[in-house]
């Protein structure tokens, strides 16, 4: 799945779901103190068993977590 594209479902903060070819998936946000929102575009950068950790696909559509409230 590295490489991978896929759609956030919910906010990771640092973790939520996305959808990735027609699948949810458990992911978490890469680095761990950024919130990506919901409908971002991201790219598999690793996985570990049926996690799977993202970076948004373009720049600036994550958030630092600590200027941002936590969303659940």
């Amino acid at each position: 799945l590295i490489g991978y594209k896929g759609l956030t479902e919910s906010h990771l903060a640092p973790e939520g779901l996305i959808r990735v070819r027609g699948e949810l998936w458990r992911a978490v946000a890469m680095p761990r103190n950024v919130i990506i929102r919901t409908g971002v575009a991201v790219e598999i950068v690793d996985a570990d068993g049926m996690t799977v950790f993202v970076r948004p696909v373009e720049e600036g559509l994550a958030t630092n977590d600590s200027t941002q409230e936590r969303w659940t």
